[in-house]
């Protein structure tokens, strides 16, 4: 097996942090404000404790969590709840466990790309045709050409400065 490394940049340099124990590139990468740093490649989820106090390896913990399909992105919400999105569906990290929700707006599954959450608490994503909003009471609402999102995938998404959200087709 052929490490991966999680690096850090300071005084314009990347130095490396931790060895991720995989041989798939790591896609997505997230950190909570304890520090803790989230790598992902597509089938593995990777808790990195201590990174963000090391300049290299010693004393980094790293916890693998396996048996995903196809992760996508890394989210952290207000609440400091880690999610993922692994094909058509979108986990919750409980701290010992895992929890599965399936989005599905039709006869098949949306394929959820990104995830970003606004000011309010709504989470948006972008899927294989559309942006979807889950709003506070857990309703969803699609947002498709009517709304100016073109007929093709919607890659990435993400709540900017001024709680402006962006997307990318």
């Amino acid at each position: 097996t052929d490490d991966r490394q999680l690096g850090r940049y300071d005084d314009f340099q990347f130095y490396p942090v931790a060895d991720i124990p995989s041989d798939s590139d790591l896609t997505s990468l997230s950190a909570d404000v304890s520090g803790t740093v989230w790598a992902a490649n597509s089938t593995e989820l990777f808790e990195v404790r201590g990174a963000s106090n090391q300049s290299s390896g010693v004393d980094v913990d790293i916890r693998r969590y396996s048996g995903f399909d196809d992760i996508g992105r890394i989210f952290i919400d207000r609440e400091e709840t880690l999610w993922l999105s692994s094909g058509s569906r979108l986990v919750r990290f409980l701290g010992s466990r895992f929890q599965h929700y399936k989005l599905q707006t039709g006869p098949d599954p949306e394929t959820i790309w990104g995830v970003t959450e606004d000011a309010v608490g709504r989470f948006w994503f972008a899927t294989q045709e559309r942006v979807l909003i889950r709003n506070q009471d857990e309703s969803l609402t699609l947002l498709g050409e009517e709304h100016g999102v073109p007929e093709e995938a919607v890659r990435d998404i993400l709540t900017g400065p001024d709680d402006l959200i962006w997307a990318g087709f």
